[in-house]
């Protein structure tokens, strides 16, 4: 009898200590599935804008290619473009040519002289004085092996306009860190589903308007408005993927959103192979982005954004929604007190929690450091990501080999992040990912370039470890803070990361146009520094979403 007594009572209690429990989204899915059905749906339909990403980043280095290029001489260049040679017999008579010649000259000076026909530029004799050299005023012939056409010889970004080139590769990062500040916020005011919609929408019309730029600003300016609406796009599309599973497949999920845009990028390397005109791959590259929008429209908001909105009236119809697609029920114990929370939301504690924002990360000495060097980590992992991407066309070699063997590393680095995720777990992974990488990009910028295959398989090792930390970096970020700010703490940290982006393109100009050594030697450095600095962070391995800062506070401290 006493021992009856005491199982009711334990009873009782057991059931008072559920009641009392807070609320938690991830015990809703428990019971409902943390991948099923319904989850998946939406996040399969999310992986299709996540394949535009990097492939939007990307194409860039087809559209914008610099082929070789040489000063136009009237006279010996035949009229038809197409009958033109890159290096035709008579060249060393009118032109500084030469591997031993400095590019400026070779590629933007020509002999001051005037031909009249062919014959003479076979048998003048030239005084090779580079007094006697001027600027090429009749325009250039270009190397058309690698590109039919591309903005450089569309628009003649050539000598002294070559700059242009390099600024608008970095307008349409400064476009991404406009839109990291701008967009991740706008995800946590208005919601997922509402701001990826009008950003998507944005993103399709200036790819495809880029197609139809006449002139080189127009596709400049056009190019910074897909910056900002790439990066935003991508961020809500990453949080609402991963808010929409439950923690047992969060990092999957977070490394299947990454790794879905590797393989676009690895994609656009064999479509710009068989593409050469930019115009055409510019519309391959924007217009099913169209039809995405159509399909994406019917997806449902993001259940976790709901509750930290208190919107628990459309919540709970999607609780339920998800429950009858997935077969399942909800236990009513935890309905009960959903449906407390939600009577109940306007209790003091409840509407501290909802107001929390950005600011208030910076008010807590602990998230202030942690999201100062998570700024940091997303500088160094961003500059030897894009740096090493870009560098990788400067190798010797063909340039669509070598940009596909670039990008066709990172799918196997994250699935190797994946399977090696819990042994090590998110820090250390991420950690000695940036640190490896560096010690490759260290090797690369001084083994011998001869042979090229040396420096070629250095510089891939490099990028497959950077690949390693970037495919960890989004959803490791997003464990770190809460859902209240979670969008737009990931949105801050993207923005920070453009700084380390913007070195990228002139870092990989500078290996082009002159020492390929430099621009390794600073990827390495700031890698390892950095990889050391980001041991500080906490682990979150094993570790629910918080809901608050004071939950996220508790990540990493000891019990």
């Amino acid at each position: 009898m006493k021992k009856t007594v005491q199982s009711v009572q334990s009873n009782e209690d057991e059931n008072e200590n559920q009641n009392e429990t807070p609320f938690s989204y991830d015990e809703v899915l428990e019971h409902i599935g943390q991948l099923g059905p319904y989850q998946l749906r939406s996040f399969l339909v999310l992986l299709m804008p996540c394949f535009f990403f990097g492939l939007t980043i990307m194409s860039y280095i087809f559209t914008a290619g610099i082929p070789r290029y040489r000063c136009r001489v009237n006279g010996c260049d035949p009229l038809d473009i197409a009958d033109t040679e890159l290096v035709p017999h008579w060249l060393n008579h009118t032109v500084p040519w030469g591997e031993s010649v400095p590019k400026l000259l070779r590629q933007c000076r020509r002999f001051n002289e005037t031909w009249s026909d062919v014959d003479q530029c076979h048998t003048r004799t030239i005084d090779h004085n580079s007094a006697q050299l001027i600027k090429c005023e009749d325009g250039w012939i270009y190397d058309l092996s690698n590109f039919h056409s591309s903005i450089v010889t569309e628009f003649d970004l050539t000598c002294d306009d070559e700059w242009k080139h390099t600024l608008g590769n970095t307008l349409f990062l400064v476009g991404m860190l406009v839109g990291a500040v701008t967009m991740g916020n706008l995800a946590d005011i208005i919601g997922r589903r509402k701001t990826f919609l009008m950003i998507w929408f944005n993103l399709a019309v200036c790819s495809t308007a880029c197609a139809f730029a006449t002139e080189f600003w127009t596709f400049a300016v056009l190019r910074f408005f897909c910056g900002i609406f790439d990066i935003g796009f991508f961020l809500a599309a990453f949080i609402w993927g991963v808010e929409s599973v439950g923690p047992k497949y969060r990092i999957l999920s977070g490394y299947i959103l990454t790794g879905i845009t590797s393989v676009g990028s690895i994609l656009l390397g064999l479509t710009a192979y068989y593409i050469r005109d930019w115009r055409t791959l510019q519309l391959v590259i924007s217009v099913p982005m169209f039809p995405i929008l159509a399909i994406t429209y019917f997806l449902p908001e993001s259940t976790r954004w709901l509750l930290s909105q208190n919107r628990y009236n459309e919540a709970h119809q999607l609780i339920l929604d998800a429950a009858k697609f997935n077969d399942r029920t909800v236990p009513h114990h935890i309905m009960d007190k959903f449906q407390a929370q939600s009577l109940s939301h306007s209790i003091r504690k409840d509407n501290e929690k909802s107001s929390e924002n950005l600011i208030s990360i910076f008010r807590s000495p602990v998230m202030c450091r942690r999201i100062i060097i998570l700024f940091a980590a997303w500088i160094g992992t961003n500059m030897g990501y894009y740096g090493l991407t870009f560098s990788a066309t400067n190798l010797s070699g063909d340039m669509y080999l070598n940009y596909v063997l670039s990008m066709i590393v990172e799918p196997p680095a994250k699935i190797i992040s994946v399977m090696v995720r819990n042994l090590l777990g998110r820090r250390t992974l991420f950690c000695s990912g940036l640190i490896i990488s560096g010690c490759f990009c260290l090797i690369t910028g001084f083994v011998p370039s001869d042979p090229t295959y040396i420096r070629m398989v250095t510089s891939l090792l490099g990028k497959f470890f950077v690949s390693c930390s970037l495919g960890l970096i989004y959803f490791y970020t997003a464990e770190l803070f809460p859902t209240s700010t979670r969008s737009s703490a990931v949105g801050l940290c993207s923005t920070m990361s453009k700084f380390g982006s913007f070195a990228a393109p002139a870092l990989a100009a500078l290996g082009r146009n002159g020492s390929q050594t430099g621009p390794f030697v600073i990827f390495a450095i700031v890698n390892i520094i950095i990889g050391f600095l980001c041991m500080l962070l906490p682990e979150t391995k094993d570790t629910l979403l918080p809901a608050t800062i004071e939950d996220a506070e508790k990540i990493g401290s000891k019990k």
